[in-house]
């Protein structure tokens, strides 16, 4: 197997290339060793662009999710605070209907 070979990769090809993901390109092969460094080498480069890549996803998936987080807060804060306004208007308002009664009774 010592040739230049272009195109998809065949079942003769190392099984641990293919594991890597390496199915297509150019394979260069001078020797065993030399091959394997050149296949090894590139898969490693593109192995680091995708972390690279994967991480930057991972980061703003993050970003995203503290942010709705946040945004979830604050919607709970402000009902929150709505309910406890509502509260106190319903408890000004029975003082006041308390007090007309009040009123009402004594004037009768």
């Amino acid at each position: 197997m010592h040739a230049v070979k272009i195109g998809v990769m065949t079942l003769r090809e190392p099984l641990w290339l293919l594991r890597l993901g390496i199915t297509q390109g150019v394979i260069i092969t001078l020797s065993r060793t030399s091959r394997y460094w050149i296949e090894d080498k590139r898969q490693k480069s593109r192995l680091g662009r995708d972390k690279i890549e994967k991480n930057k996803e991972q980061e703003e998936e993050e970003e995203e999710e503290e942010e709705e987080e946040e945004e979830e807060e604050e919607e709970e804060e402000e009902e929150e605070e709505e309910e406890e306004q509502q509260q106190q208007q319903q408890q000004q308002q029975q003082q006041q209907q308390q007090q007309q009664q009040q009123m009402e009774e004594e004037e009768e």
